[in-house]
């Protein structure tokens, strides 16, 4: 059986895979404040969890911010497939990343909305996709339902 495998990307520019023994393997210590201190070559490192959605961190390391990506073999599975789980807005238009299940719709047509907000819960693969807002605006016209297939590629919301 294959190891399982995390890939990390930290910032967009630094990529490397990670394993779960090495994890285990760290000198991590949980702190009272929620924090986290890290032993690692003889440097020592504070480490603030900022932020957190799901395969998303945004840390702060010594008072450094970073965004750090993780993707498990499932999410490596989808890049490898051309399948990224990212939503795409194109004038105006929210597509389908790839194809799945609608769980739910997390807006309404006439709503403002702000990037980076949940629009709807695509299933794909036996995950949940929260597809996201890429900018501000309003929803002019949800065209899915809930408990609605759809195909990769098809418009789900359109936005102004």
């Amino acid at each position: 059986m294959k190891e399982k495998t995390f890939k990390l990307s930290v910032n967009e520019r630094f990529h490397w895979l990670l394993r779960p023994k090495e994890v285990e393997q760290l000198d991590l210590l949980p702190l009272p404040d929620g924090s986290y201190h890290l032993l690692h070559e003889n440097q020592s490192y504070l480490i603030r969890i900022t932020q957190h959605d799901g395969h998303l961190l945004e840390l702060e390391i010594n008072g450094k911010p970073f965004k750090v990506q993780i993707s498990d073999s499932y999410d490596q599975l989808i890049e490898k497939m051309g399948l990224h789980a990212k939503p795409h807005h194109q004038s105006g238009e929210v597509l389908a990343p790839m194809p799945g299940l609608v769980l739910k719709i997390e807006v309404k047509e006439g709503q403002q909305i702000q990037k980076d907000q949940a629009l709807l819960i695509l299933e794909a693969m036996k995950m949940e996709n929260i597809i996201k807002a890429e900018g501000e605006g309003t929803v002019k016209e949800i065209l899915v339902k809930e408990g609605q297939s759809v195909n990769k590629g098809e418009v789900l919301v359109r936005v102004e």
